[in-house]
This record gives structure tokens, C-alpha cells and sequence, in this order.
């Protein structure tokens, strides 16, 4: 019947008494610098993709490869996510790595950036170390999309557009952090006060982690606003149907916002924008959700399936969330969507976020 969002999993610790008893101690990674690197090289990356496309300009983006049916891919998400790889490398040579544009060994080798070892302090103000968790090495893996939306990303719509950084424990989106490159290029689509800085523009970088909280990187103060409003639902901007429109519906007083980009849509949830995102099919993957699911549940918000199961990040696995996604901010209705949750036919099947 009604569709139960559940509470996010516990973080798992390392078992100490096992490693002690044991001669060989287990790799451990501390999730702490995971985190400030996910930090630092995802706003690293979002000046590479201001550098490709610079806002106003006009939306011709250069070096598009369509990998596939409204899949495009351009010179910023390679030169991003080379980037990204080859400076997470540098600190934790041992760590997993999955990107959405897989192997780029053979297209545009004469794009890359220089690596760079990250900032693996520049949390230190806000996580102190004795509040650090170490994760077991061979439980991790680092989930990059370089660059979310990029279909929105060549038609000029940036305010879409994110680099996400997300790390699975065991299979669970455990921290991260997301980066919108042009974050405060644009009016904000809720909020009263605008995003826009006039005349300056720029990007916004979240990070979060279980235990740690959500934050804003160099704004020590940032708090996620009190939701003083109706009830935001957001949904796909290609994508709709009469069973979403009733799910809405059911939440009493709910304003739907329509958005670009799964990565884009799930950080709404996360940083207080919205309080429900419905993506009742299969429509993203799990680079697109990693980064943003870790977020929303630093603050406190639950992320399943459209059948109320959470979702896993398994290298190797299936990368597509093929039962959906339905994300909650803390003071959603458990429950909402389940009209939805039983239906495929939700949305139209046309492709795209």
C-alpha cells in the first residue's frame, strides 16, 4: 500500500576488536579526508567546467560526442572527470573509483588538467578529527559524476548543472559533496532571497557525511533553512504523467517545482530547497545519485526506490536505479508517492532527467 521511505542505514564502523585479534590489521580509509578531497576537487572541477562554458556566452559547447540516444558528452565532463580521477589518485592511490564517462583512454587526450593533491584539512574548522570515522578500504568507492545535466549543460541551461562526488560504504551512499558551478549565476528557484550575485556569479560547493552533518565549504555558519513554506515537490522537466501529477496532489498544499538534472533535483531536497523529489522511474544512475543521497542524509532526509527499498552502489553491478528514486527532507509525510510507487507508467518514457 502506502510507500514507507526509510531512515538511513547506520555507518558502518570498523570492527577494532577483530583487526587486533587478527595479525594483518585491515586497510582502513578515513572518511574525514575522503570527504575534504570530494570537497576540494569538486569545486576544482566546476572551474574547469566554468573555464569550457562561461554563463551568457550562448550554449554552444564545444567537443560534443553523443555516447547514445540523449546522452550527450562534451570536453567539460572528460576534462572534469580526468581531473577528478587522476587528483583522487594522488591521495589515495588504493580507492575505487567509478565515473560516469568510464574509460576516456582513447577520446580528446589533448584535454587534460593537471592533477593536484587535494586539500585533505580543509574541513578541519568544521569536523574535528576525534569526530572522524575510518572505513574499511575494500568497502569504499568513490561514485563521480563530473558533470550532471549535461543535456541541459549544451542547450545553456548551467543553473542544472553539478559535479558530484560520492562515496558508498558496503554498498550505501555514506559522504560527498556537490559542487554547482554556476550556483550564483541564477535566481533561485525558491528561495525569496536570490542566489544571484550581481555581477560576480560563481559556484556553491555542499559536502556532508553520517554523523558529520550537512555544510556549505567556506561558510562555517551556513544552517539549512527552516522550510516556512508549502510543501515543495520536484520533478522532472521532461517527464510527467497523471499518476505523478496525483501523487503530488496528495500532499496537501504542495507547490511543484520542475528541474533539470537527477543530481540537481536530490541537493534541492538536501540543502532545504524542496522537500520531496518523485522520480518514480528509470531515469538516473548511480554516479547521479551517490553524492546527493549522502547529503540528504547528513541532514537527516531519507532516499529509496520507488517500492520503499534503499538503494545500492555495487562496482561492477548494475548502474542504473531502475525502480526510481523518491527523496524526502526530514519533515515530509512518510508515505507520499504511493500512488506512484506501484507504476511504471508514472512518467512518459520519453529519455532524459
Amino acid at each position: 500500500g502506502m510507500l514507507q521511505l526509510l531512515p538511513p542505514a547506520p555507518f558502518p564502523r570498523v570492527n577494532t576488536a577483530a583487526s587486533m585479534a587478527s595479525p594483518a590489521v585491515p586497510a582502513v580509509v578515513s572518511a574525514k579526508r575522503l570527504t575534504a578531497a570530494a570537497a576540494h576537487l569538486a569545486l576544482a572541477a566546476s572551474l574547469i567546467i566554468r573555464d569550457v562554458a562561461k554563463p551568457g556566452a550562448g550554449n554552444s559547447v564545444s567537443g560534443l560526442v553523443d555516447k547514445g540516444v540523449g546522452d550527450p558528452q562534451t570536453v567539460a565532463d572528460r576534462r572534469a572527470q580526468r581531473f577528478i580521477e587522476s587528483s583522487l589518485k594522488l591521495a589515495f592511490p588504493d580507492v575505487l573509483i567509478v565515473g560516469e564517462e568510464g574509460d576516456l583512454k582513447d577520446i580528446g587526450n589533448d584535454e587534460s588538467d593537471d592533477a593536484v593533491m587535494p586539500d585533505l584539512k580543509c574541513l578541519d574548522d568544521e569536523w574535528p578529527d576525534d569526530k572522524d570515522i575510518q572505513l574499511p578500504l575494500d568497502q569504499v568507492c568513490v561514485w563521480i559524476d563530473p558533470l550532471d545535466a549535461t543535456r541541459e549543460f549544451t542547450r545553456g541551461n548551467f543553473q542544472y548543472v553539478g559535479t558530484m562526488i560520492g562515496v558508498s560504504v558496503g554498498g550505501k551512499a555514506f559522504c560527498g559533496a556537490v559542487c554547482e558551478p554556476y550556483y550564483h549565476d541564477f535566481p533561485h528557484p525558491v528561495l525569496a532571497d536570490s542566489a544571484a550575485v550581481p555581477g560576480q556569479g560563481g559556484g556553491r560547493c555542499m559536502w556532508g557525511c553520517a554523523g558529520a552533518g550537512l555544510h556549505m565549504l567556506g561558510s562555517p555558519g551556513w544552517t539549512r533553512p527552516a522550510a516556512e513554506r508549502p510543501p515543495v515537490v520536484v520533478t522532472s522537466l521532461s517527464r510527467t504523467g497523471p499518476e505523478l501529477q496525483a501523487a503530488i496532489d496528495k500532499i496537501p498544499g504542495a507547490v511543484s517545482l520542475r528541474a533539470g538534472g537527477a543530481g540537481h533535483k536530490l541537493l534541492r531536497v538536501a540543502d532545504g530547497s524542496a522537500d520531496v523529489w518523485l522520480s518514480p522511474t528509470s531515469m538516473s544512475y548511480k554516479w547521479d545519485t551517490c553524492a546527493g543521497e549522502a547529503l540528504l542524509h547528513a541532514a537527516g532526509g531519507c532516499v529509496t526506490d520507488r517500492h520503499g527499498n534503499p538503494l545500492t552502489y555495487v562496482p561492477g553491478g548494475d548502474y542504473g536505479n531502475r525502480e526510481g528514486v523518491l527523496a524526502a527532507s526530514s519533515r515530509a509525510v512518510l508515505g507520499l508517492g504511493g500512488g506512484v510507487a506501484r507504476s511504471r507508467r508514472a512518467c512518459s518514457p520519453s529519455r532524459g532527467h
